[in-house]
């Protein structure tokens, strides 16, 4: 939609031309996107990345509770 100024003098972006009724140009597009990872392509598949998840929360939590412990950055 052009800058365009009204019969009023605004200044504004407006839908110019005639509408004749209906909507104008509405443009919206749809993507379908399919993501297939099973592992045999030389990337992690979703058995390795679930275990890789769990391996990370329990050494974050290791690392968390060491560091509240007295001496640690946590500690209060």
């Amino acid at each position: 939609m052009p800058l365009t100024r009204a019969a009023d003098g605004s200044l504004g972006v407006r839908a110019v031309g005639s509408m004749n009724g209906s909507a104008g140009l509405v443009y919206s597009p749809v993507y379908h996107i399919a993501i297939q990872n099973d592992g045999t392509n030389g990337q992690i598949g979703p058995e390795a990345a679930g275990s890789l998840v769990q391996l990370i929360d329990q050494r974050v939590q290791a690392v968390m509770l060491s560091m509240r412990r007295d001496g640690g950055m946590l500690s209060g």
